[in-house]
């Protein structure tokens, strides 16, 4: 994509009975997978349906399997306009997502801008949603900030950092969420699922917003 052109991604049907999907980097190799150093920016989904069993939506890293290394990667300004209202890997807008339980190194990643607009949305907007394995895992050093939704949405939720499976070290990430709308809002969320061994520290979490009613 072009970083200076907003939209220079721009999946434009509107896909009102479907779910359409748009990705910057979609990995489904196994072994080693390395995804580094790249710039994924201004994607921007059309799809504008409004059931909330709707699966469409726009990511910029999608990695569902092998053993990933994610570094040094620029992910930003990634758009949405449905009501999709799945928790899970596949929300209407993520950052990174990864869905396989092995092994991953997530990294100096810089993730923001990342927005659903539609007017009553319901769903999740997620900067980091991780899986791993029951070894060892490790989350540091990335920057999530700047994700929002419809100031008309009043069921939404805003996580930065959401961690499925694993056993994970999670140490100096800086994540700065929230906003002036009745969302819910999450800087680190660990789901507490069985056999989740979680090592959080040195993390800087910052959560704001000025709720005018509700």
């Amino acid at each position: 994509s072009n970083t200076a052109t907003p939209n220079s991604i721009f999946a434009s049907s509107p896909a009102n009975n479907g779910n359409q999907v748009v990705v910057g980097i979609n990995n489904a190799g196994t072994g080693t997978i390395t995804i580094n150093n790249n710039t994924i920016a201004n994607l921007t989904n059309a799809n504008a349906r409004t059931s909330a069993a709707s699966t469409g939506r726009t990511a910029g890293i999608y990695s569902s399997s092998g053993t990933n290394i994610i570094s040094g990667n620029q992910v930003y300004n990634l758009s949405i306009a449905n009501n999709n209202t799945t928790s899970g890997n596949s929300p209407s807008v993520c950052g990174i997502s990864l869905s396989s339980t092995t092994q991953k190194t997530v990294t100096s990643n810089i993730i923001y801008g990342l927005s659903n607009s539609y007017s009553s949305f319901g769903g999740y907007i997620i900067g980091l949603y991780f899986t791993g394995n029951a070894v060892s895992n490790d989350i540091s050093k990335n920057f999530i900030f700047g994700l929002s939704v419809n100031s008309g949405s009043t069921a939404a939720y805003i996580i930065g950092l959401k961690t499925a499976t694993g056993v994970i070290s999670l140490y100096n990430n800086i994540i700065n969420v929230g906003g002036d709308t009745r969302t819910t809002v999450y800087g680190i969320y660990e789901t507490g699922g069985a056999g989740n061994n979680s090592s959080m520290y040195f993390n800087t979490v910052y959560v704001s917003g000025s709720v005018p009613a509700g």
